[in-house]
């Protein structure tokens, strides 16, 4: 078992009705990060208990944490899901069999030959990697995650993704719960969306619509984040590098450092424009800490004597057509090194004649 592994589904299984348990569904998620792409059937999937506590933050000696693993293997004996297969509902057990060892530190367990078709040979599907979910807390906080990697990952062109309350409601398994939408609010979306941030690749914020007096809908925003491996490789500046060791994050940094003011950029309008500086940069040695603000400071001189309605849109324009030229000139002066170098070297070969 391995953290890094992919969890792969196919949409129609991330867009189902289920209701799991956060344990159940790190269990059911940690067997379907071990199917490979070779495997023509499921087989038995095994789970060790002490690996599955040391991914999880709990004690892989915790007589609770074995516990709830048992519990759940044989509760999700009775688990059903229900989802879509072309012109049928399909409503069937997830697990065909558990089996604790006698020691209790393994599960032996396998998925219902029912599904298969959900997991192997797919030609649609969503996926993430595993630790995305395993420090998360809340069952709802994971389907949520998935339900937004499944947008993102399959590259519906906005960060926008609407849910109708009931939809969302539905797709969670609490349909007949939380009448009040403000109780909804309290339980659900708030903790899901602390925990969706502080824990997973993914940074999102939602807003409320109303159809007359009443909230309708969900419009969640979504931005992916990059981990620090991949900040490392754009060779941020050591004075910026310095900041993030002290544990000052993106946010904190386009709000602070470069000055993206909160009442002008929303927190996942400025991870939007952070994410396609990154995209923008990624063959360069250049910050795009650095490039946005350089780039915001154009905007700022720009608002002296123009009239700008949109900061975000405008801003996002400039960073794409790199309108403070950083990138042109980055790639003037590599040029300029490689035309001297050149002569040099063709100086040498002269002079050696």
């Amino acid at each position: 078992m391995n953290k890094k592994h992919y969890v792969v589904k196919s949409n129609a299984i991330i867009e189902s009705r289920l209701k799991l348990t956060p344990t159940e569904h790190k269990l059911i998620n940690c067997l379907v990060s071990e199917i490979r792409t070779e495997d023509e059937n499921f087989r038995e999937y095994h789970l060790n208990i002490k690996e599955f506590g040391e991914f999880v933050g709990a004690n892989s000696n915790d007589t609770v944490l074995k516990n709830q693993l048992h519990k759940s293997a044989r509760t999700l004996m009775e688990k059903v899901i229900t989802y879509k297969r072309g012109k049928f509902t399909v409503t069937t057990a997830l697990l065909a069999s558990a089996k604790t060892s006698d020691d209790n530190q393994k599960l032996l367990i396998s998925l219902s030959p029912e599904i298969k078709n959900e997991f192997i040979d797919l030609k649609t599907f969503t996926k993430y990697r595993l630790e995305n979910i395993l420090k998360m807390d809340g069952g709802h906080a994971i389907r949520i995650y998935e339900l937004l990697i499944s947008k993102k990952n399959n590259r519906i062109p906005t960060n926008l993704y609407s849910f109708k309350i009931d939809e969302l409601k539905y797709l969670l398994g609490i349909e007949n719960k939380y009448s009040k939408f403000a109780e909804f609010e309290r339980r659900i979306l708030q903790p899901s969306k602390r925990e969706i941030n502080e824990k997973t690749d993914l940074f999102i914020t939602y807003k409320k619509v109303k159809n007359g007096k009443t909230y309708d809908s969900i419009v969640f925003e979504v931005e992916k984040k990059y981990d620090q491996k991949e900040l490392d490789e754009l060779n941020i500046k050591p004075e910026i590098k310095k900041l993030r060791e002290q544990g000052i994050n993106t946010i904190q940094l386009l709000r602070e450092y470069v000055g993206l003011e909160k009442e002008l950029f929303s927190d996942a309008q400025a991870m939007a424009l952070f994410q396609i500086s990154c995209e923008k940069l990624i063959i360069t040695d250049l910050d795009p800490i650095e490039y946005i603000k350089a780039t915001y400071d154009h905007l700022k001189n720009l608002k002296k004597t123009k009239k700008i309605n949109s900061n975000v849109g405008y801003l996002k324009i400039l960073i794409e057509k790199d309108a403070v030229k950083m990138i042109e000139n980055y790639f003037k002066h590599l040029a300029e090194e490689v035309d001297y170098e050149e002569q040099v070297e063709g100086q040498i070969s002269i002079d050696e004649l």
